[in-house]
């Protein structure tokens, strides 16, 4: 039997997997025709003949065929391939649709264009099977003996994580015009690992979080199997690829898998148990904790993992749904009409999607619109409420780290952006300051004044400063910054920004950012800044927070443009201001395929501009001697 995949895009490999399997353990003779080899950038995957360079080659191909198998939907007469495949299974072309997406990636509005396509169905055994109740689920193959999926001997440190997100979106908020499977959690996951390697480095162990995205397939497999824990998707419960090949490295893997997965996992492979770390993103970090600091757990269940995948999910042994599929197209069509379920009654679409998209959106309600809430509160009685609900969610232990509780309650004067219960676009607008920062502290020695709880000290340093000198005249924050945010290179001093003393001319850089509008005196503070620079030196420095009221309770004045630049002139001869502007998703009208980082824009700012600021936006200078 001769048969041909068809696929606009490599689809993470999938395709060219399929059919190096039927090559290698079936006497199927399979080839792979992709139309857009390199539809991902960057991201690139071996395999398959290029329909626009050998279009000649690929037409023969399907004409030789004696069944055509297309990967996802698409209009099979007016299409990108600009071929009529209508007309050539009219002809008597045997064919079948293999599914990889839910159908709203295909169609707006009524879908039933896509779940009731006529062809024989094909669905990815994962959350995909859910939304397609006619097609037949079957697994996405992986050459589990090939060397660049086996495992391979690594050093026991540092300690590597993977992770290898597709989208920028957070777990709870997606832009609406897609699913909730377009999320792997990549700004949760991405603090969750700061925190721990922060809280490891106090223990002496070294963590290194390894994050991937648009990277070629065998050099981010070559990278994964150097890793000694990954994470997939601990969000959607669902799993992708990537957890696949993580498992056949003999790698445990962090991941979310609801009871609906867990099913078809067992029916498809006839496995008793699953070899996923099975957590929340939510709940995941104690599970971390228990790997990281017990190397023998790892190994065993590294073991179990590879051990898994040889068993119940080698290659050669699933291949053969596909085989069955193809005999089945050829054989006996009408098996394809009957859907597994019924979609039309209610009972079925509760049970397969409806209930487990209310359990999301429970997790949504709970962990990121109440920490929404807890940056609004203001009555005593509503804090407590929310002190109690955050308590009661075990989003934070309260009672093991009291400074915790100290910064809840100081939560509109001190903010840390790696703790959950403050916003995510909150900790994003801080961290783009310090980011727009980092062009002028690269091998400096920096001094920050009015550093809160350390969290940007720690990240300038991370980032290539020389050294940091924090400063902040709070014992608790200056506490609170050694406890969380310790660092070679890093000294968090308790003193008045406008008093500290320090050697005059012995800084590089200084940093001020939104302390201006909070000391007594603001000229006092610009004159110490221009004392402590070094010939050359910079001054960045920031003013007017408008992100919320509460925060604005501490301001002692308020400056505009021309105001701020004014002021900034009679200390400096070279002054460049900038508006840092901040969108949400809520209020832009942009397309949400922006990356989260263009959500932070400066704009510099011109010396007539009269505009007065809004919420979201801020002032920020580079000031130079």
């Amino acid at each position: 039997m001769r048969v041909v995949h068809i696929s606009v895009s490599p689809l993470s490999g999938s395709p060219s997997r399929i059919v190096r399997a039927l090559n290698d353990h079936t006497e199927i003779e399979a080839k792979h025709i992709v139309l857009e080899p390199n539809h991902f950038g960057a991201r690139t995957y071996p395999g398959g003949i290029p329909w626009k360079e050998d279009r000649e080659h690929a037409v023969a191909e399907i004409e030789a065929a004696d069944l055509v198998h297309i990967h996802n939907h698409f209009n099979l007469k007016e299409n990108k391939f600009k071929f009529d495949f209508e007309a050539l299974h009219k002809r008597g072309k045997p064919m079948l649709r293999h599914l990889h997406s839910s159908p709203e990636f295909f169609q707006t509005g009524d879908t039933r264009i896509v779940t009731d396509c006529p062809l024989p169905q094909l669905v990815v055994a994962q959350y995909q099977e859910r939304h397609y109740l006619r097609a037949r689920p079957v697994p996405n193959i992986l050459p589990v003996e090939n060397a660049l999926y086996s495992p391979i001997e690594k050093e026991e440190s540092p300690l590597r994580i993977f992770f290898a997100p597709t989208m920028p979106f957070s777990a709870w908020k997606v832009p609406p015009s897609v699913s909730r499977w377009a999320t792997k959690g990549q700004l949760e996951v991405t603090r969750l690992l700061k925190r721990l390697e922060a809280r490891m480095a106090r223990c002496a162990v070294v963590i290194e979080s390894v994050i991937i995205q648009n990277r070629p397939l065998l050099e981010c497999m070559a990278v994964k199997q150097s890793c000694h824990l990954s994470i997939d998707d601990m969000v959607t419960g669902s799993f992708h690829i990537s957890s696949l090949e993580a498992l056949s490295h003999g790698i445990p893997v962090f991941n979310y898998i609801d009871s609906r997965t867990l099913a078809t996992l067992r029916e498809l492979t006839g496995a008793d148990h699953i070899p996923w770390v099975n957590c929340r993103v939510e709940e995941a970090e104690i599970f971390f904790e228990k790997l990281i600091a017990d190397a023998d757990l790892r190994h065993e269940l590294g073991k179990a993992s590879r051990t898994w995948m040889l068993k119940y999910y080698h290659d050669r042994e699933l291949v053969q749904h596909y085989v069955q599929a193809y005999r089945d197209v050829l054989e006996q069509p009408d098996v394809f009409k009957k859907n597994r379920l019924d979609p039309n009654e209610a009972r079925v679409r509760w049970t397969v999607d409806g209930e487990y998209a209310a359990h999301y959106e429970g997790r949504v309600g709970r962990f990121e619109r109440s920490a929404h809430r807890l940056c609004c509160a203001e009555s005593a009685e509503y804090f407590e409420s929310l002190l109690n609900l955050v308590r009661s969610a075990c989003i934070v232990g309260f009672d093991k780290k009291p400074f915790l509780s100290w910064l809840f309650e100081n939560r509109f004067k001190r903010i840390d952006p790696n703790v959950d219960f403050f916003h995510p676009d909150r900790a994003r607008y801080l961290m783009a300051k310090y980011s727009f920062a980092l062009p002028y502290i690269q091998g400096k020695h920096v001094l920050e004044l009015g550093c809160g709880v350390g969290y940007g000290a720690a990240y300038l340093k991370k980032q290539g400063a020389a050294s940091v000198t924090a400063v902040d005249k709070d014992m608790l924050a200056i506490a609170y910054a050694e406890e969380n945010y310790a660092r070679d290179g890093v000294a968090f001093v308790e003193s008045d920004a406008q008093t500290i003393e320090l050697p005059r001319a012995s800084q590089d850089v200084v940093i001020a950012y939104d302390l201006l509008e909070c000391v007594d005196c603001d000229g006092t503070l610009l004159d110490r800044c221009r004392q402590l620079l070094k010939p050359g030196g910079v001054l960045l420095i920031s003013c007017g927070d408008l992100w919320s009221s509460h925060f604005e309770k501490h301001h002692l004045r308020a400056y505009t443009s021309q105001s701020f630049r004014h002021l900034l002139n009679a200390f400096f001869s070279d002054v460049s201001l900038y508006r840092h502007m901040f969108h949400l998703y809520e209020s832009s009208s942009r397309h949400e395929a922006d990356s989260i980082e263009n959500m932070n824009a400066f704009l510099e700012e011109n010396a007539l501009c009269l505009e007065s600021l809004k919420r979201g936006e801020s002032l920020l200078a580079i000031c130079k001697l």
